[in-house]
């Protein structure tokens, strides 16, 4: 829901090519880079294995990765951030 919530206010409507949070703080927004930055709910992500992460390493024929899905933004982490649903343990994470 808070992945719907931010790409709402952050697309302009057609008729007068504003957006949600540019109406209610009456400034102009010239960037738009959460809009650039948006992935699509649901798709599925890589994440790296966090031995691999912490500089460590694996042996050679092991998995350095694993499939999550992608849950939108992080609401108290950076923009960037997003949260990752790990498909195998069933947990949502920051990643």
């Amino acid at each position: 829901m808070e992945h719907a919530v931010e790409l709402w206010n952050n697309m302009p409507p057609n008729c007068d090519g504003l957006t949600s949070l540019e109406l209610f703080t009456g400034t102009k927004s010239f960037l738009h880079d959460v809009l650039q930055r948006a992935c699509v709910w649901g798709c599925p992500v890589y994440m790296l294995d966090p031995k691999l992460q912490d500089g460590k390493k694996l042996p050679k024929w092991t998995k350095k990765s694993c499939l999550g899905m992608y849950l939108g933004a992080s609401s108290t982490h950076s923009s960037t951030v997003g949260q990752i649903l790990n498909l195998k343990m069933g947990y949502v994470s920051p990643k």
